[in-house]
């Protein structure tokens, strides 16, 4: 029986694992559709979005941070555009554990010609409820523009 339990408990890690990854490459395929709606809906309902970015003193400073479904649907309201940025993810890495996770992939934004427009690295947690996985934080640290 204890064998059966491993088992499962792989299985679980390994779709969980997989549901993660798809709602980070769900979100970057949402943010070039301009989908707002769609991408506020990936997050808990007291998820938070933070963006940091170096200061005109080199030091991190809040770029933006949200919390809740509300202020999550307004903001991806206001300044997501179709076609507008293209979110090139790459690296990610997922660690579960029983229904939370945290993650952290690399993120390139091109514009529509493919000029590359900032990099960064997001640092996520997840939470699964009701059987689904949602982020619960996502931290954009830009690290390079290119204006």
């Amino acid at each position: 029986m204890q064998d059966f339990e491993a088992v499962l408990a792989r299985l679980d890690r390994m779709e969980s694992s997989k549901a993660v990854a798809d709602i980070v490459y769900g979100y970057a395929h949402a943010v070039s559709r301009g989908d707002a709606a769609t991408v506020a809906a990936m997050f808990t309902d007291d998820g938070t979005f933070t963006v940091i970015e170096a200061g005109e003193d080199g030091a991190p400073k809040v770029r933006t941070a949200l919390t809740g479904g509300a202020a999550l649907g307004d903001f991806y309201a206001q300044t997501l555009k179709a076609g507008e940025i293209f979110p090139l993810v790459s690296d990610l890495i997922v660690e579960i554990e029983g229904d939370t996770a945290r993650g952290a992939s690399f993120m390139g934004g091109a514009a529509a010609d493919g000029t590359p427009r900032f990099f960064g690295r997001y640092v996520d947690t997840f939470r699964r409820e009701a059987g689904r996985w949602l982020f619960a934080s996502r931290t954009f640290t830009i690290t390079g523009w290119r204006r």
